[in-house]
């Protein structure tokens, strides 16, 4: 009998992700991608906690990829570059594309990134992953 898995719906993820970056918003200036930034390095940081450096980065490559094909600004972008907090591929796609649609297209990767985990561990505990992530510390 197959295995029936339920994913978190995309509303759902997009929700806790600008709960995330609403976050960070007074760790950084009032800029948007900035913002998103700061939220993709705080998530980093929680997920190499719980999942080990490898783990997290390799979340956050499978999600580059799945928001690829909806964001061209990520052509070419690899999760180094998204979690740096002045990586050259992030200011090039700026110069090419413009901050917002920058800023979309990571928000994008968060997304894909919070689908992701949530199939892997389960909503409950992907949800309890950013809610740490927002505070900034993970929990035991």
């Amino acid at each position: 009998m197959p295995c029936l898995q339920v994913a978190m719906p995309e509303a759902f993820a997009l929700g806790m992700v600008r709960r995330l970056t609403a976050s960070r918003s007074s760790e950084v200036e009032p800029d948007t991608l900035a913002t998103v930034r700061a939220a993709c390095q705080s998530l980093h940081r929680e997920l190499s906690f719980w999942l080990g450096a490898d783990g997290s980065r390799a979340l956050f490559t499978g999600a580059i990829g799945r928001a690829r094909s909806a964001h061209p600004v990520l052509e070419g972008i690899r999760q180094e570059a998204v979690l740096s907090p002045t990586h050259p591929a992030i200011t090039q796609g700026v110069q090419t594309y413009g901050a917002a649609a920058t800023a979309a297209a990571l928000e994008a990767t968060l997304v894909m990134l919070v689908e992701l985990l949530g199939r892997l561990i389960g909503d409950d505990m992907a949800a309890r992953i950013l809610e740490n992530s927002e505070k900034g510390r993970a929990v035991n």
